[in-house]
């Protein structure tokens, strides 16, 4: 009886030592999910602010030249070392001539501090106050 009982014991032992094993192999699983449920919401996150960034950017350009028909966001990223925002379009007049071009986007002042300059008759300065179609990197077609 004593031998039956010692045997009982040490099955006990062997089920509670299972059973916190199984708890810490949950607990692990649980904190892993966690994770990866942050990292795929942080990621849509900066898909979204991007995106953000690059509407508003492209309201900018209108704002910046004139006669603009339509604009092919090709290119849209973010520096995270300066905090601006790099871009390549293609910017379509009024007369159908288009030009392809980048420009650096900063988003805390709302302008755009540069751009390269490759046709001065299709990039003409001024302002577009007709409704232009805008083509974002996402596939997105819109009218501003």
């Amino acid at each position: 009886m004593l031998h039956d009982r010692a045997k009982i014991q040490e099955g006990k032992k062997i089920v509670k030592k299972h059973v916190k094993i199984l708890g810490i192999f949950i607990c692990i699983g649980g904190l892993l999910l966690g994770r990866m449920s942050y990292l795929e919401h942080r990621k849509a996150q900066r898909a979204a602010d991007l995106l953000t960034a690059e509407r508003q950017s492209v309201k900018v350009l209108k704002e910046k030249f004139a006669e603009i028909k339509e604009v092919k966001v090709e290119h849209f990223k973010k520096n995270h070392m300066t905090g601006t925002y790099g871009a390549l379009v293609t910017m379509i007049n009024m007369e159908g001539n288009e030009v392809f071009f980048d420009y650096f986007y900063t988003k805390e002042a709302n302008e755009i501090g540069s751009y390269g300059i490759e046709n001065r008759e299709v990039q003409k300065e001024g302002r577009t106050t007709n409704i232009i179609k805008v083509t974002y990197t996402n596939g997105e077609v819109a009218y501003i």
